[in-house]
């Protein structure tokens, strides 16, 4: 059984659940890794002050 989809309606669904939801899922990456990154630069300068 196949299923065809309009390309037009398939973009749709993308842009509308898919692409917000990946979104996010980035953005917490991304937020994710600066905090490993800030916490690290944090280190190092409290050793170099020792």
């Amino acid at each position: 059984m196949e299923i065809i989809v309009p390309a037009e309606k398939l973009a749709a669904a993308v842009n509308k659940y898919l692409l917000p939801a990946t979104i996010r899922y980035l953005a917490q990456e991304q937020e994710k890794s600066e905090e490993v990154t800030i916490s690290k630069k944090t280190e190092f300068t409290q050793i170099q002050e020792c």
